[in-house]
């Protein structure tokens, strides 16, 4: 017999979900969050705050999915005043190049014009095609679908209205600039690190969106992701849901293809639930189903889903005078527009991503970058080459680091507790996905329905190849879904 009983069981806490348990919680369920895993994406080193992944902030202005999802939770006034817009937006800075992308749309196309002197009416091209394929493509994305469609039915319809809505498709806005065109590496570095979904071959829809939020805004919300984490869970918790962030499941009871109750590891404790809602890693959720009753087909087409790249981060504690005069909170960086945008040749560097530091002479900058899969290993020796590298790119940007650095972290490095050695977490690599589902615009490798019949996926993973927006899009599929699975009446007086 169960000890508890809840509406939705969400396990884990990866952005999407929370987002998703909020929106349930506000319409009275009985929503039960599990830290199942990392909890937090801030790192302290030494008493210095750091992260363990970048996280773009955009769409605040520009995503109908983010503002309905803030109006579903009447946060709309709220989420005004949180973010605030850095200015400049960031900066691309390329050999001989340096761009500050800024909201002054005067003062950017001076930038462009003096960085990318004679390309004038090609760039305008570019942003022409950007926005016009956004126009139409807002007309489907704010309809909220869930991609891909299930059933013939319903794949039918989907597709005439992508026909209806996308015409001849969207254009492919960076064709107009060949391969190693300084432009193209210039639009492609943040569309990169923005995009948690396979990028190449290139995805003209992944750009087009990701692009038009970029261009828009990029922002900081005071704690970072954690900080934008709790404002959900508060939700949760002043509806009378429940949150254990340090609870973890042992396995999931699966009868008749549902799955019927979640055992905790401590005590042994059981949950019995309606539906339940994966929020973390999906290889490492689905684990969690004893062998004997997994659905054999779904979980051969979960172990086929592998990473193609992994996102790293190498922080770096300097003292406040490292950090060059003009140089913006967000940077993209490239060392050659003709060689692959992958490992140190291009790197993100965000300075102090999870909040200013306790020590006002102090920063850290955290320098992450994308590396092929084939090309990791996760061991500490090679970890500590990738670090080399990572600090001979980022010299090129901050060229008194050497006599400035504190010291490093490694996102991925933790203490043993059991023999105080220092070991790479597995749990931490944070994957970029492969290939996008058919049916899906690109943007998605994953689906929210699995083979089981109440259990969705509401991880980051989902429709990560809209960046920030795609945690938006994941959570209000998985609202729509576990309403359809779980009635629930409205409570009166």
């Amino acid at each position: 017999m169960s000890d508890a009983y809840y509406d939705v069981v969400v396990v884990g806490t990866d952005l999407t979900g929370l987002i998703a348990s909020a929106m349930l919680a506000k319409r009275n369920y009985r929503v039960l969050v599990l830290g199942q895993g990392p909890l937090g994406n801030e790192l302290v080193v030494d008493g210095f705050k750091c992260a363990r992944r970048p996280w773009l902030f955009t769409g605040f202005e520009t995503s109908g999915l983010v503002k309905k999802a803030f109006t579903e939770l009447a946060l709309s006034l709220e989420m005004q005043n949180r973010p605030k817009a850095f200015d400049p937006f960031y900066q691309v800075v390329l050999p001989g190049r340096r761009v500050d992308v800024t909201a002054k749309e005067a003062l950017y196309q001076r930038e462009l014009e003096r960085e990318f002197s004679g390309e004038t009416e090609r760039i305008g091209q570019y942003h022409r095609a950007i926005r016009d394929g956004n126009t139409r493509l807002s007309a489907l994305f704010d309809t909220v679908p869930i991609l891909p469609a299930d059933g013939f039915f319903e794949s039918r319809s989907w597709r005439k209205t992508v026909a209806q809505a996308l015409d001849a498709g969207i254009p492919d806005a960076l064709a107009l600039f060949p391969e190693g065109h300084p432009f193209r590496a210039f639009a492609l570095a943040p569309l990169l690190f923005s995009s948690g979904c396979q990028l190449s071959p290139y995805s003209a829809i992944q750009a087009t969106r990701l692009q038009t939020h970029l261009g828009r805004g990029l922002y900081d919300i005071e704690g970072g992701v954690d900080g934008l984490k709790r404002v959900f869970l508060d939700k949760v918790k002043s509806n009378c849901g429940d949150v254990r962030d340090r609870a973890a499941v042992e396995r999931l009871v699966v009868k008749r293809g549902k799955v019927r109750e979640v055992v905790l590891r401590d005590r042994r404790e059981v949950i019995g639930t309606d539906a339940v809602l994966c929020n973390m890693d999906v290889k490492r959720f689905f684990g969690l189903i004893p062998q004997e009753e997994q659905n054999e087909r779904y979980h051969l087409k979960i172990h086929e889903l592998q990473p193609q790249w992994y996102l790293y981060t190498l922080n770096l504690v300097v003292k406040a005078q490292a950090i060059p005069e003009g140089m913006a909170n967000t940077v993209f960086q490239v060392l050659s527009a003709k060689r692959p945008l992958e490992g140190e040749n291009l790197t993100l560097l965000c300075v102090d991503p999870v909040g200013p530091q306790d020590d006002p002479g102090t920063r850290v900058i955290s320098v992450s970058t994308r590396v092929l899969s084939r090309n990791m290993r996760p061991t500490l020796e090679h970890l500590a080459e990738l670090d080399q590298r990572l600090i001979h790119a980022t010299r090129q940007l901050v060229p008194f680091l050497d006599e400035h650095l504190i010291t490093t972290a490694s996102a991925w490095v933790v203490t043993d507790r059991r023999t105080g050695e220092r070991m790479v977490d597995t749990n931490l690599i944070t994957p970029i996905y492969g290939t996008p589902l058919e049916e899906t615009l690109e943007t998605t490798p994953i689906a929210c329905r699995t083979a089981y019949k109440n259990l969705l996926v509401g991880s980051d993973a989902l429709y990560s190849g809209l960046g920030f927006e795609g945690a938006f899009f994941g959570a209000l599929n998985a609202f729509r879904l576990t309403t359809e699975l779980v009635s629930k009446k409205t409570l009166l007086g």
